[in-house]
């Protein structure tokens, strides 16, 4: 799920603990480093601003969202592909 809200988008991303798998994040056909089975926020904000285009582009946050789920906001104006 996307949404753009005032000029920045934002991302839910939804982790399954089942089975339990050591997930990565594919950002424009690249992998980040594999992460946790459910990662912090801060475990993905630093796995995608790792990614130069992402960081020079404004970074981006994340925060919990729901069960087993991060909200990713992108720093950039605008729509960006999905993780």
């Amino acid at each position: 799920m996307s949404a753009v809200a005032s000029g920045h988008e934002t991302q839910t991303l939804t982790f399954s603990i089942s089975p339990v798998v050591s997930p990565v994040l594919d950002v424009g056909g690249q992998d980040t480093t594999v992460l946790s089975p459910v990662p912090s926020p801060s475990e993905v904000q630093n796995a995608l601003n790792a990614f130069g285009t992402i960081a020079a582009a404004g970074g981006v946050t994340a925060t919990a969202g729901g069960t087993n789920q991060v909200v990713v906001t992108f720093g950039a104006n605008g729509n960006v592909p999905n993780i």
